[in-house]
């Protein structure tokens, strides 16, 4: 690496192999920790408290809505249950680049919905290879970011799902 910040990257790596030690900083999972209040004013930073919509979340970041208890993907600790908090939909666990998409694609069988887009009834309204996932509130969906609309059932492909089997 270079003692100072350059305006290019370098074409080759700095380093060739992992380090042999611990290092100093290590990288750290913010835990679930509630704010006085979140406000479009001071939005709330990642995996923190109280929000009621995205606009009350920092730049990148959305609201996640819970009703129970449900893990929070980039966040640790179980926070209170039924408290919405500000994460990043692309944090580990999401496994994808794809936002749930938030308006309905009208899915039939003869316009079939793609990958993380809904809202479906059956398989036979999604692509050819995906399956439709039912939702009862915001469950996560394999292989797709962020929480879609509440109960909204979306298209996903199995092989998102860790081994690939669905059924």
């Amino acid at each position: 690496p270079t003692s100072k910040a350059t305006s290019m990257p370098s074409l080759e790596p700095s380093s060739t192999k992992p380090t042999t030690s611990p290092t100093s900083k290590p990288t750290t999972v913010p835990r679930l920790e509630i704010i006085s209040s979140c406000s479009a004013d001071e939005p709330c930073g990642m995996c923190k408290g109280q929000c009621q919509d995205d606009t009350q979340c920092q730049t990148g970041l959305q609201c996640f809505r819970r009703i129970y208890l449900e893990y929070i993907p980039g966040c640790i600790g179980p926070g209170n249950q039924g408290q919405n908090y500000c994460y990043d939909p692309f944090a580990e666990g999401s496994g994808s680049e794809i936002l749930l998409s938030t308006e309905d694609a009208n899915c039939d069988d003869k316009r079939r919905c793609e990958k993380c887009f809904g809202d479906c009834n059956s398989d036979d309204e999604c692509e050819k290879g995906l399956y439709c996932y039912r939702r009862a509130g915001f469950e996560l969906v394999p292989g797709c970011a962020g929480q879609g609309v509440q109960g909204r059932d979306y298209c996903f492909d199995p092989e998102d799902i860790d081994g690939g089997e669905y059924r």
